[in-house]
Protein backbone atom coordinates (compact mmCIF):
# COMPACT_ATOMS: atom_id res chain seq x y z
CA UNK A 1 0.00 0.00 0.00
CA UNK A 2 1.37 3.42 -0.94
CA UNK A 3 2.23 5.73 1.92
CA UNK A 4 0.40 9.05 2.19
CA UNK A 5 2.44 12.21 1.96
CA UNK A 6 2.38 14.80 4.72
CA UNK A 7 0.22 17.08 2.59
CA UNK A 8 -2.35 14.29 2.04
CA UNK A 9 -2.45 13.47 5.77
CA UNK A 10 -3.00 17.10 6.72
CA UNK A 11 -5.74 17.39 4.09
CA UNK A 12 -7.56 14.39 5.56
CA UNK A 13 -7.17 15.55 9.17
CA UNK A 14 -8.43 19.10 8.59
CA UNK A 15 -12.14 18.25 7.97
CA UNK A 16 -12.16 15.92 10.98
CA UNK A 17 -10.72 18.63 13.23
CA UNK A 18 -13.28 21.16 11.98
CA UNK A 19 -16.16 18.74 12.63
CA UNK A 20 -14.91 17.97 16.14
CA UNK A 21 -14.50 21.67 16.92
CA UNK A 22 -18.00 22.48 15.68
CA UNK A 23 -19.50 19.62 17.68
CA UNK A 24 -17.75 20.79 20.84
CA UNK A 25 -18.97 24.37 20.35
CA UNK A 26 -22.57 23.26 19.80
CA UNK A 27 -22.48 21.00 22.83
CA UNK A 28 -21.23 23.83 25.04
CA UNK A 29 -23.79 26.33 23.81
CA UNK A 30 -26.66 23.87 23.96
CA UNK A 31 -25.78 22.35 27.31
CA UNK A 32 -24.29 24.05 30.35
CA UNK A 33 -23.88 27.59 29.08
CA UNK A 34 -26.43 30.04 27.73
CA UNK A 35 -27.18 33.33 26.02
CA UNK A 36 -29.36 35.36 28.35
CA UNK A 37 -30.63 38.90 28.85
CA UNK A 38 -32.78 39.90 31.84
CA UNK A 39 -34.62 42.19 31.42
CA UNK A 40 -35.20 41.59 27.71
CA UNK A 41 -33.78 44.22 25.34
CA UNK A 42 -35.76 45.21 22.25
CA UNK A 43 -33.88 42.72 20.06
CA UNK A 44 -31.75 39.98 21.57
CA UNK A 45 -31.10 36.39 20.43
CA UNK A 46 -31.21 35.28 24.05
CA UNK A 47 -33.21 33.55 26.73
CA UNK A 48 -35.50 36.11 28.34
CA UNK A 49 -36.37 34.37 31.59
CA UNK A 50 -34.96 35.08 35.03
CA UNK A 51 -35.80 31.44 35.83
CA UNK A 52 -33.25 30.03 33.39
CA UNK A 53 -30.65 27.82 35.10
CA UNK A 54 -27.62 29.95 34.30
CA UNK A 55 -29.44 33.19 35.13
CA UNK A 56 -30.14 31.82 38.61
CA UNK A 57 -26.53 30.73 39.07
CA UNK A 58 -24.91 34.03 38.08
CA UNK A 59 -27.48 35.97 40.13
CA UNK A 60 -26.66 33.94 43.23
CA UNK A 61 -22.91 34.33 42.72
CA UNK A 62 -23.13 38.09 42.11
CA UNK A 63 -25.31 38.62 45.19
CA UNK A 64 -23.00 36.48 47.27
CA UNK A 65 -20.05 38.68 46.27
CA UNK A 66 -21.77 42.03 46.82
CA UNK A 67 -23.47 41.11 50.11
CA UNK A 68 -20.18 39.83 51.49
CA UNK A 69 -18.38 43.03 50.46
CA UNK A 70 -21.08 45.44 51.60
CA UNK A 71 -23.08 43.85 54.43
CA UNK A 72 -26.11 45.76 55.66
CA UNK A 73 -28.75 44.56 58.12
CA UNK A 74 -31.67 46.01 60.03
CA UNK A 75 -32.01 45.86 63.82
CA UNK A 76 -33.25 42.27 63.54
CA UNK A 77 -30.37 41.14 61.34
CA UNK A 78 -32.45 41.01 58.15
CA UNK A 79 -31.87 42.12 54.58
CA UNK A 80 -33.87 41.57 51.39
CA UNK A 81 -33.02 40.64 47.80
CA UNK A 82 -35.14 42.17 45.02
CA UNK A 83 -34.97 39.85 41.99
CA UNK A 84 -36.02 40.61 38.37
CA UNK A 85 -39.73 40.72 37.55
CA UNK A 86 -40.95 37.30 36.42
CA UNK A 87 -38.78 35.35 38.88
CA UNK A 88 -40.86 32.52 40.31
CA UNK A 89 -40.98 31.85 44.04
CA UNK A 90 -39.23 28.53 43.48
CA UNK A 91 -36.38 30.22 41.57
CA UNK A 92 -36.10 32.92 44.24
CA UNK A 93 -35.68 30.27 46.91
CA UNK A 94 -32.94 28.59 44.87
CA UNK A 95 -31.12 31.91 44.39
CA UNK A 96 -31.13 32.92 48.06
CA UNK A 97 -30.19 29.44 49.28
CA UNK A 98 -26.66 29.70 50.63
CA UNK A 99 -26.53 33.51 50.80
CA UNK A 100 -25.32 35.11 54.06
CA UNK A 101 -27.69 34.66 56.99
CA UNK A 102 -30.68 36.98 57.37
CA UNK A 103 -31.91 37.08 53.75
CA UNK A 104 -35.63 37.75 53.19
CA UNK A 105 -37.50 37.24 49.89
CA UNK A 106 -39.78 40.27 49.28
CA UNK A 107 -43.38 39.75 50.39
CA UNK A 108 -46.57 41.82 50.49
CA UNK A 109 -46.43 44.39 53.27
CA UNK A 110 -42.68 43.97 53.83
CA UNK A 111 -41.19 46.58 56.15
CA UNK A 112 -39.45 49.23 54.05
CA UNK A 113 -36.77 49.59 56.70
CA UNK A 114 -35.26 46.24 55.67
CA UNK A 115 -32.08 46.94 53.62
CA UNK A 116 -32.59 45.72 50.05
CA UNK A 117 -30.17 44.56 47.37
CA UNK A 118 -31.52 44.89 43.81
CA UNK A 119 -30.68 43.03 40.61
CA UNK A 120 -30.71 45.55 37.77
CA UNK A 121 -29.57 43.41 34.83
CA UNK A 122 -28.36 39.92 33.97
CA UNK A 123 -26.20 39.53 30.85
CA UNK A 124 -24.81 36.13 29.81
CA UNK A 125 -22.81 35.28 26.70
CA UNK A 126 -21.67 31.64 26.86
CA UNK A 127 -18.91 31.59 29.51
CA UNK A 128 -18.99 35.34 30.26
CA UNK A 129 -21.57 37.14 32.38
CA UNK A 130 -22.28 40.54 33.93
CA UNK A 131 -24.80 41.31 36.67
CA UNK A 132 -25.76 44.82 37.78
CA UNK A 133 -26.35 44.95 41.53
CA UNK A 134 -27.56 47.86 43.65
CA UNK A 135 -26.72 47.64 47.33
CA UNK A 136 -27.67 49.63 50.46
CA UNK A 137 -24.77 51.61 51.90
CA UNK A 138 -23.98 54.28 54.47
CA UNK A 139 -21.41 57.05 54.02
CA UNK A 140 -18.96 58.31 56.63
CA UNK A 141 -21.36 61.01 57.81
CA UNK A 142 -24.10 58.43 58.40
CA UNK A 143 -26.25 59.29 55.38
CA UNK A 144 -27.61 56.37 53.38
CA UNK A 145 -27.25 55.88 49.63
CA UNK A 146 -27.59 53.11 47.03
CA UNK A 147 -24.32 51.78 45.63
CA UNK A 148 -24.05 50.70 41.98
CA UNK A 149 -21.78 47.90 40.78
CA UNK A 150 -21.43 45.52 37.86
CA UNK A 151 -20.11 42.08 38.75
CA UNK A 152 -18.12 40.45 35.93
CA UNK A 153 -18.11 36.65 36.02
CA UNK A 154 -16.68 33.74 34.09
CA UNK A 155 -17.78 30.12 34.17
CA UNK A 156 -20.74 28.16 32.85
CA UNK A 157 -19.21 24.71 32.55
CA UNK A 158 -17.43 25.14 35.87
CA UNK A 159 -18.69 27.14 38.86
CA UNK A 160 -19.18 30.82 38.10
CA UNK A 161 -16.35 32.91 39.50
CA UNK A 162 -16.01 36.67 39.92
CA UNK A 163 -13.39 38.36 37.71
CA UNK A 164 -13.88 41.89 38.95
CA UNK A 165 -16.40 44.32 40.41
CA UNK A 166 -16.88 47.58 38.52
CA UNK A 167 -18.20 50.53 40.57
CA UNK A 168 -20.46 53.27 39.23
CA UNK A 169 -21.58 56.60 40.62
CA UNK A 170 -24.86 56.38 42.59
CA UNK A 171 -27.81 56.79 40.24
CA UNK A 172 -26.06 55.25 37.22
CA UNK A 173 -28.19 52.08 37.42
CA UNK A 174 -31.92 52.60 37.79
CA UNK A 175 -33.41 51.13 40.95
CA UNK A 176 -36.15 48.67 39.92
CA UNK A 177 -39.48 48.50 41.78
CA UNK A 178 -39.86 45.84 44.44
CA UNK A 179 -41.06 42.57 42.91
CA UNK A 180 -42.79 39.92 45.02
CA UNK A 181 -42.09 36.44 43.54
CA UNK A 182 -45.12 34.22 43.02
CA UNK A 183 -45.40 30.45 42.52
CA UNK A 184 -44.51 29.11 39.09
CA UNK A 185 -48.04 27.79 38.52
CA UNK A 186 -49.50 31.28 38.95
CA UNK A 187 -46.90 32.72 36.58
CA UNK A 188 -47.92 30.20 33.93
CA UNK A 189 -51.62 30.98 34.42
CA UNK A 190 -50.92 34.69 34.07
CA UNK A 191 -48.93 34.01 30.92
CA UNK A 192 -51.83 32.03 29.43
CA UNK A 193 -54.29 34.80 30.29
CA UNK A 194 -52.00 37.39 28.73
CA UNK A 195 -51.79 35.33 25.52
CA UNK A 196 -55.58 35.13 25.32
CA UNK A 197 -55.88 38.85 25.90
CA UNK A 198 -53.51 39.62 23.03
CA UNK A 199 -55.25 37.28 20.57
CA UNK A 200 -56.91 39.30 17.75
CA UNK A 201 -60.73 39.12 17.70
CA UNK A 202 -62.27 37.13 14.86
CA UNK A 203 -63.96 39.26 12.18
CA UNK A 204 -67.74 39.10 12.07
CA UNK A 205 -69.11 36.79 9.40
CA UNK A 206 -70.73 38.56 6.46
CA UNK A 207 -74.39 37.69 5.84
CA UNK A 208 -74.81 35.45 2.82
CA UNK A 209 -77.19 36.55 0.09
CA UNK A 210 -79.92 34.04 -0.58
CA UNK A 211 -80.90 33.22 -4.15
CA UNK A 212 -84.49 34.46 -4.33
CA UNK A 213 -86.78 34.61 -7.36
CA UNK A 214 -86.72 37.90 -9.27
CA UNK A 215 -89.23 40.49 -8.19
CA UNK A 216 -89.32 39.45 -4.53
CA UNK A 217 -87.56 41.56 -1.95
CA UNK A 218 -85.37 39.70 0.48
CA UNK A 219 -85.41 41.02 4.03
CA UNK A 220 -81.91 42.20 4.94
CA UNK A 221 -80.41 40.73 8.08
CA UNK A 222 -78.41 42.97 10.32
CA UNK A 223 -74.75 41.84 10.41
CA UNK A 224 -73.56 40.43 13.69
CA UNK A 225 -71.26 42.73 15.59
CA UNK A 226 -68.49 41.70 17.91
CA UNK A 227 -68.90 43.38 21.30
CA UNK A 228 -66.53 46.27 21.77
CA UNK A 229 -63.87 46.11 24.47
CA UNK A 230 -65.37 46.62 27.88
CA UNK A 231 -68.99 45.80 26.82
CA UNK A 232 -70.86 42.89 28.44
CA UNK A 233 -69.98 39.63 26.78
CA UNK A 234 -66.57 40.80 25.63
CA UNK A 235 -64.54 37.57 25.11
CA UNK A 236 -61.24 39.44 25.69
CA UNK A 237 -60.96 40.94 29.11
CA UNK A 238 -58.00 42.76 30.58
CA UNK A 239 -56.08 40.82 33.20
CA UNK A 240 -53.62 42.75 35.36
CA UNK A 241 -50.15 41.28 34.94
CA UNK A 242 -47.07 42.51 36.76
CA UNK A 243 -44.34 43.49 34.29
Amino acid sequence: MARRTRTESRTLKAPAMLIASAALTLSLLGGCVSYTNVPEPESAPAFKSANHLQAKKVTHRALEEVISRYPMRDSQGRYSVNLPAGTSLESAQEIVDGLPEGVVIPFEGMDQSIPTYHIGRIWIRASDAKVDVLYPARSFDGSEFTGNVTVWLNGGIRRWGVNRVQHWAPGTIEVPPIYVPIPEEELEMMGDADSEEQAPPQPASEPQEANEPAGEETPQEEPTREPASGEPGDPYREVPVDD
